[in-house]
């Protein structure tokens, strides 16, 4: 019986919010569980009461009546009182009492990304927390830890893309340094909210007191049937366990991959960006003429003048239709494959760069309809181009001679090489000079495969093989001239890449349990579309 009553009491004393509240369905569904905790002790509190423990913040004025509606018709059903309403219609980020602490925070914050959105973001620069490339939800976790109690726990539902987004290393080190995860659940690819697609959410919860382990669940399904299935836990890894050596946080789907993950890092005493250089492909800034342009970027009489019509050429060509020594074959991050490229079909871009051209040139007189559109373009308006260059022509050294390209994104480690020329769009990559042929083989294995998909950037299943990403590849110190000789082999036809997985598996010592881990997670990402 006391410790019934301890209990109650300590439920009365809850002060549970959401910051971001909108039409309140979390706060809502505390009422509920709170409700019944009371009267599964057998203590007649009343919606009224209850209603009083819940706080509700939101910068929308509509959803808050909306919610206030719902809040005074649930205290009805017990009650013939209205209960006092905690609801405040403020920005939460500028306006919110900072006096007010509460022992839960929950919610939903809003998934709001820098780009594209400066003006809002303008606003909040000054906060605690602010850094380049951030999204909005990053300053509700901050309010969110200023408004805990000491005991408190906050529980938010957000993009899973902040635990290795570099506009998020100063959330990351904050969370690190203040705070102790108590639950994590990664639902990647699995669906919560219909209306959200392309969307990878974690749940995740924290507090101030010291916790020393971490509860993980890694849900792989598309859609959770029963939730239920979002009790489970998969693992438990100490605080200092989910935060890499850079600095993000990573959630394996089993606590066996920590130690593979430790045994590359253990004999990798360099990284792919100290190795080679590491390139992004062109940006033309106007590959062709789109509707878009038409309607929004060009003057009626330049198009009358010049007939200008969708999906006419700039720079990128289906066909060459002058001559020119300045066409340079163009292909898509779509042919490039394990070990080789797909050369079989290919655009033309006009690679044309500062002081290439002068006004007789039949480039220059190609591109002289299009002089406003290009002359708009930033690096045109700093000076650093000539109006008719393109935006980001790069040195032309690396599309021209030996190199590795990957596409930016793709659900396989995909590194092809050739020798021969690749111009390609700013979504290939080029990692140039180095020994090369030693690391295609190195890359393209299951092993890096198993790395990438767990220590790499992802978005869902997908690889996202940006510069970074790339730059942060482990290398093993070790004998080279073996996975050379098998890469030589494999670009000539022979199917001998099972011998490059075998020398790595057992340079970094992996047990059979531990390799038939790489080796499942390697064939379910091959089928992933």
């Amino acid at each position: 019986i006391h410790d019934s009553e301890s209990l109650i009491n300590s439920l009365k004393q809850l002060k549970i919010a959401d910051i971001a509240c909108g039409s309140g369905v979390f706060l809502i569904a505390c009422i509920h569980v709170l409700k019944e905790y009371y009267d599964a002790l057998d203590y007649s509190g009343t919606y009224k009461d209850i209603i009083t423990q819940i706080y509700g913040v939101d910068i929308q004025k509509t959803p808050l009546k909306i919610l206030s509606l719902l809040l005074m018709d649930i205290s009805l059903l017990d009650s013939h009182e209205l209960p006092r309403l905690n609801l405040f219609h403020v920005d939460t980020l500028l306006e919110f009492n900072n006096d007010i602490t509460f022992d839960i925070i929950i919610g939903n914050p809003p998934y709001i990304g820098e780009k594209g959105h400066k003006e809002l973001f303008s606003r909040y620069k000054h906060l605690k927390g602010y850094e380049g490339r951030m999204d909005l939800f990053y300053f509700f976790i901050y309010k969110g830890y200023d408004h805990l109690k000491k005991d408190g726990i906050l529980t938010f539902i957000t993009t899973n893309y902040f635990i290795t987004a570099d506009g998020a290393k100063g959330l990351r080190l904050f969370l690190k340094e203040n705070t102790y995860f108590r639950r994590m659940i990664n639902l990647d690819e699995c669906k919560l909210f219909a209306e959200a697609k392309g969307m990878h959410n974690l749940i995740f919860s924290f507090g101030k007191r010291p916790i020393e382990e971490v509860s993980v669940l890694i849900v792989n399904e598309n859609k959770v049937k029963d939730l239920e299935r979002l009790l489970l836990i998969d693992y438990t890894v100490p605080q200092t366990g989910i935060y890499s050596e850079t600095g993000n946080i990573v959630l394996y789907e089993n606590t066996s991959y920590y130690t593979v993950v430790n045994k590359i890092l253990s004999k990798s005493l360099q990284t792919l960006g100290l190795v080679v250089d590491i390139n992004q492909g062109i940006v033309s800034g106007a590959d062709k003429v789109t509707k878009s342009v038409i309607s929004k970027k060009m003057s009626k009489e330049t198009i009358d003048k010049y007939n200008i019509e969708d999906e006419d050429p700039i720079y990128v060509f289906e066909n060459k239709t002058f001559e020119s020594k300045f066409y340079k074959p163009f292909y898509k991050n779509s042919q490039i494959t394990k070990y080789k490229l797909n050369l079989t079909s290919k655009k033309w871009i006009l690679y044309v760069k500062n002081n290439d051209l002068e006004e007789p040139d039949i480039e220059y007189q190609h591109l002289i309809p299009f002089k406003t559109l290009l002359s708009n373009r930033r690096e045109v308006k700093s000076g650093a181009r000539d109006w008719y260059a393109l935006q980001w022509g790069r040195d032309q050294t690396i599309f021209e001679g030996e190199k590795i390209v990957v596409p930016q994104r793709a659900n396989s480690n995909i590194f092809g090489y050739t020798d021969e020329p690749f111009y390609s769009s700013a979504d290939v990559y080029y990692l140039t000079k180095g020994p090369l042929k030693f690391l295609l083989g190195l890359l393209n294995s299951k092993l890096y495969y198993f790395w990438l998909f767990n220590r790499g950037k992802r978005k869902g299943k997908s690889l996202e093989l940006y510069a970074k990403p790339l730059s942060q590849i482990p290398i093993p110190m070790m004998p080279q001239e073996a996975i050379e000789e098998l890469t030589e082999r494999i670009l000539t036809g022979e199917n001998v890449s099972r011998q490059i997985d075998t020398i790595l598996y057992k340079y970094f010592e992996l047990t059979d349990t531990e390799i038939m881990d790489v080796e499942l997670l390697y064939n379910r990402g091959k089928y992933v579309k």
